[in-house]
């Protein structure tokens, strides 16, 4: 461990760098502060993705891809089984592997009102509050795309749309003339020549913007911050305030402190150390007299639609995420969510294994002879229609308190 990070001077300390951490780390720096960025994973740098995260199985291989080094094991109605999202380690966190959408909070997301009550009862900040926020992060994000028709409050973005393909905007017509209301996805991202649209993967070229390439290495360019990578935050000390950081970094254990400190671990790593933090005058983890740490998680519940742009389209292959539509995002006095298109396409082998979900869940799955047979129409559709472009509809899972994490006892 290098002796002149544990005996500076920081005005900072920051755990994680992801998006959060990334991000706090570079307006800090900004403003003058000095920052010390801690990062569980390794710098990866512009290295393209290699092994995929869910493919790797050991620890050191799992850390070598920039993931968690150790699964998730979830449980629930008392069943345990294994949960591999994509929790990134790496510096730049989950967000390495992130799509790069991101769009503004609509008003009735943070504040409640008569005409559209929220289920929580409404942010402690309002959205007025938190608007001048929203336009610095558009404009670090390098956010592209078309306000949403159906928001009133709809703020202009700092860089313009982006050229269609035709084939998408001939969905976007599609969509329009069936009295929906797409527009162009929310990007970040700056899309530079030869940008090879790295929306679920590692970016070698710095086009994507995540918590690295946005936040953790403009805050190391402003010469005011740094990052230690490969190390493991394995408690915080605390009484009445934060005292030191206890780490691990290549076997060797030490403490590093500084004026202040920020926790941006993500909705995993946060309140697992957290928890972890025990000492006498935290018996049941730091900041949990309320039992609240770790509790209220939310999940993302998806739908995958399939949408076939028509005949004379059946020759266009290329991915894209390119449109979004809010129809839903607030319907009948109930509270949905949006819809996109995922970037992704699906041909035969997709169409087969949809029609397969669907025979499994039918009063047919008992003829299973029949099953085989859905190769016919499914090769059928796809050279009658080419390839389907994949759309996700994203519904936000309130935060039930039963909705917890705990972390492992070792």
């Amino acid at each position: 461990m290098p002796e002149d990070i544990r005996t500076a001077d920081w005005d900072v300390i920051v755990i994680g760098t992801g998006i959060g951490g990334g991000m706090a780390a570079r307006r800090l720096s900004e403003l003058g502060l000095s920052v010390l960025m801690l990062e569980k994973g390794a710098d990866l740098g512009d290295t393209p993705s290699g092994l995929p995260m869910n493919s790797a199985n050991s620890p050191e291989e799992r850390l070598s891809a920039g993931a968690w080094p150790q699964p998730i094991t979830a449980e629930l109605d008392g069943t345990s089984f294994p949960l591999d999202g994509m929790i990134g380690a790496a510096v730049g966190g989950t967000s390495l592997y992130y799509a790069a959408t991101l769009e503004r909070p609509e008003r009735h997301d943070i504040d409640h009102s008569n005409e559209r009550p929220h289920p929580t009862g409404g942010w402690p900040v309002s959205h007025k509050e938190l608007a001048p926020y929203f336009a610095m992060a558009e404009k670090y994000f390098h956010i592209s795309g078309e306000t949403d028709p159906l928001d009133p409050e709809a703020a202009p973005l700092p860089y313009p749309p982006r050229a269609l393909s035709q084939t998408d905007q001939n969905i976007i017509d599609g969509l329009r003339r069936e009295g929906l209301h797409p527009y162009q996805t929310h990007m970040a991202a700056r899309f530079i020549p030869g940008c090879e649209g790295c929306f679920g993967r590692r970016c070698p070229k710095r086009c994507k913007m995540d918590g690295r390439s946005a936040g953790v290495l403009p805050a190391i360019e402003s010469g005011r911050a740094t990052v230690l990578d490969r190390c493991t935050v394995t408690a915080i000390e605390a009484g009445d305030s934060v005292t030191a950081i206890r780490c691990e970094r290549d076997g060797e254990e030490f403490t590093l402190t500084a004026r202040a400190y920020v926790l941006a671990g993500g909705g995993l790593g946060t309140p697992a150390l957290l928890l972890r933090s025990r000492s006498e005058h935290w018996p049941e983890g730091l900041g949990n007299r309320s039992d609240l740490v770790g509790r209220n998680l939310m999940f993302h519940l998806s739908e995958i639609i399939a949408l076939w742009p028509g005949k004379g389209n059946k020759g266009d292959t290329a991915e894209s995420r390119s449109i979004s539509l809010r129809d839903v995002y607030y319907a009948q006095g109930t509270r949905f969510g949006l819809i996109q298109s995922m970037g992704l396409n699906a041909g035969y082998g997709e169409v087969l294994y949809a029609m397969q979900g669907r025979f499994d869940r039918s009063a047919l799955r008992r003829l299973r002879p029949l099953r085989h047979g859905l190769r016919i129409p499914a090769r059928m559709a796809a050279k009658l229609l080419g390839p389907a472009k994949l759309f996700v509809g994203v519904l936000e899972d309130l935060p039930y308190a039963e909705n917890r994490l705990l972390p492992d006892r070792a």
